[in-house]
């Protein structure tokens, strides 16, 4: 709308930039004829019905430009008087989440030097002014993780992650690597705290897409991603074009991370350490028929219909089935063993537990882990057993030693604990590693006439006060050979 003049100007609203999807952010007005405009006869005019922008400024001019009718003879003129300020925004702030498979290697507590990758899309522009007579009116943007985090390093992420897919461009904006320092600014790193000082003239442009790679040193307690401390906030710092002798820059509040669904998170978890094991019951290669025992110690509660994954080795993978099969141990298992952790079932497990099987990627055919949706809750300092089916692959691989894992996780797949190191067979060896498959499995035949068993008591420890021993011959090697032997007894 406009007023005073009449009849009323034409107007039409045009994108300074020229892309498609650019905002209209120019009021272009063809006047009608009237009298001269000089120096001192003004023409006013009221214009309404604007949007402000959605992401917010810092305080800025508004400009105009007067032409002839040919859009010759151009004026330009910076607005005077107040300036334009709407308090900025985040469009977007995320961390890469374990969907992907992008950084987050250490998610453990106490782990050092854990790498993450962050995204953020200001929605204004933040943009230091040139240097000045008395001070720099600089501008800055600072990241402040959870507390108990540390900030140890902020770099460029590479072209090689997985979450930008095929995307082109990739929307990677680089900034300053922290050990480094460039032109545009340098970080300053405390505690919690990444702190991007720009330098003069430097300018980030709203809506552009920043990718950090950020390594941090984890806490040495526990984050679940549904605690109350675990927020990751920025805080933009700019002068805008203030030019009025001010010592102190426009604030943003603190604006929490919300990366929303699919591959960013708003935050990660900072995992528990279970305590588990693995238990086959027959190590031969190719056996179609085949069960595992597993079982492990929670450090913390996963809430209401917790999940669980089990994950094997995924080249030459034992094979869990599209829909895999769990179910209860034998009940003498779940018995009350004090001072040892007592073994308890998993909830729901009496009656149905919905269980999938996590496809390989190398060999589509088969399923290479297990993902269990619980009826109830995982509580803490407890330990679970049960047993789930599996098919044996037809050869070993070194991978079998080191690439199991077990994680439990909340309703919404947020992780709570996970196995730090890969689940061995017996949980008090001296040796982190998994087990491997037979090259040689003995008849059943052989094994009832000429195996040998003796154990010196049956009695408890915790009655005679002394340990058993046991006595085993009887085996027979189809050829020499230089090997350890495994003796796995009942769990």
């Amino acid at each position: 709308q406009i007023l005073a003049i009449i009849p009323a100007p034409s107007c039409v609203l045009e994108a300074i930039c020229g892309h498609d999807g650019a905002h209209h952010n120019m009021l272009h007005l063809v006047l009608p004829p009237m009298d001269p405009i000089t120096d001192t006869e003004a023409a006013k005019f009221t214009t309404s019905g604007f949007s402000l922008p959605p992401g917010g400024t810092f305080p800025v001019y508004l400009g105009m430009e007067i032409t002839g009718e040919q859009g010759d003879r151009p004026h330009y003129q910076r607005s005077a008087g107040k300036l334009v300020f709407v308090p900025p925004q985040l469009l977007f702030a995320g961390v890469v989440n374990t969907l992907v498979g992008d950084g987050n290697d250490k998610p453990f507590r106490g782990d050092r030097e854990n790498t993450l990758y962050v995204r953020l899309v200001l929605g204004a522009v933040l943009r230091s002014q040139p240097p000045g007579e008395d001070l720099n009116r600089t501008a800055a943007f600072i990241i402040t993780l959870p507390p108990s985090f540390t900030c140890v390093e902020v770099g460029v992420s590479p072209m090689t992650l997985n979450v930008f897919g095929t995307d082109i461009p990739q929307g990677r904006g680089s900034l300053p690597e922290s050990v480094s320092g460039a032109q545009l600014g340098s970080w300053t790193l405390e505690t919690n705290i990444c702190h991007l000082q720009m330098s003069p003239w430097g300018a980030l442009f709203a809506g552009s897409a920043i990718l950090l790679r950020i390594v941090v040193n984890n806490p040495l307690h526990t984050l679940p991603m549904a605690d109350q401390r675990n927020v990751w906030y920025v805080i933009m710092e700019s002068f805008g074009e203030l030019t009025s002798n001010l010592s102190q820059s426009i604030t943003t509040p603190a604006l929490p991370f919300h990366g929303g669904d699919g591959y960013y998170s708003n935050n990660v978890a900072v995992q528990g350490k279970l305590g588990a094991s693995l238990s086959p019951l027959v190590f031969s290669p190719g056996a179609a028929a085949n069960e595992m025992y597993v079982f492990f110690l929670t450090e913390q509660t996963a809430g209401p219909r917790s999940q669980v994954r089990v994950l094997g080795p995924e080249y030459e993978p034992f094979d869990f089935g599209k829909r895999c099969e769990p179910r209860l141990l034998d009940e003498r298992y779940y018995v009350g063993v004090s001072p040892e952790p007592s073994t308890y079932e998993l909830s729901g497990m009496k009656f149905q537990i919905d269980c999938e099987g996590i496809q390989s990627t190398t060999w589509p055919s088969r399923y290479y882990g297990a993902f269990l949706q619980l009826s109830g809750r995982l509580r803490a300092q407890r330990q679970y057993g049960f047993a789930i089916k599996v098919a044996n692959p037809d050869k070993f691989d070194a991978s079998h030693l080191q690439e199991w894992s077990i994680i439990t996780y909340t309703v919404l797949r947020e992780e709570i604990d996970g196995t730090y190191y890969t689940v061995p067979a017996n949980p008090r060896q001296v040796s982190v590693r998994s087990f491997g498959l037979y090259q040689y499995q003995p008849f059943q035949i052989d094994v009832l006439q000429s195996f040998v068993l003796a154990v010196s008591s049956s009695l408890p420890t915790s009655v005679t006060a002394q340990t058993a021993w046991f006595a085993i011959g009887g085996i027979h090697f189809p050829s020499d050979t230089s090997c350890l032997l495994r003796l796995v007894a009942p769990a």
